[in-house]
């Protein structure tokens, strides 16, 4: 994996193996998700099924904690860069990045579809991996399983994880 394809201050978060992704487009999708946001903080109900585990860099993981923590209080007015920075321990200009990276809001509900669907891919692919170490084969069954199922929700959801799905299984 790439450590520096995001620029400085990108940091992957724990437990994320991107085998074969497209790191900058990665990190450009989910900038462009939290600058919507930033841009129109009432646009978070198009995006509220994104979970923070969607997100890859640790940074942003960190910010869409907050701001789901501020969704939930129904705080929108403290969704801007300096409250949700202060409350994830990062830099406010990072944010601000992330606002000039977004062209448009009305493209980020697409974009979250979308890492949704590269969540679900990277955790079918750890699946995968498992089944094929386990010597239990009960438990090679159930990871088996697990990302087949993956597999089916994902192709049935969205033409992007259909089309990433057709290359890797």
């Amino acid at each position: 994996m790439a450590g520096d394809a995001g620029g400085a201050g990108i940091a992957w978060a724990k437990g994320v193996h991107v085998p074969d992704e497209d790191t900058l487009w990665i990190v450009a999708r989910e900038a462009q998700v939290l600058g919507a946001v930033m841009l129109r903080p009432e646009g978070y109900a198009d995006l509220s099924r994104l979970d923070p585990l969607d997100f890859c860099v640790a940074q942003y993981r960190e910010a869409w904690r907050v701001i789901r923590a501020f969704a939930g209080a129904a705080e929108f007015h403290k969704v801007n860069p300096l409250s949700v920075a202060q409350g994830a321990g990062i830099a406010s200009g990072l944010l601000i990045q992330c606002i000039g990276a977004c062209a448009s809001p009305i493209s980020a509900p697409d974009y979250a579809r979308e890492m949704i669907s590269a969540r679900a891919i990277r955790e079918a692919m750890a699946d995968a991996r498992r089944a094929q170490r386990e010597t239990n084969p009960a438990i090679m069954a159930q990871a088996r399983q697990r990302a087949a199922r993956t597999v089916a929700e994902v192709r049935s959801r969205d033409e992007y994880g259909a089309k990433a799905l057709s290359t890797r299984f």
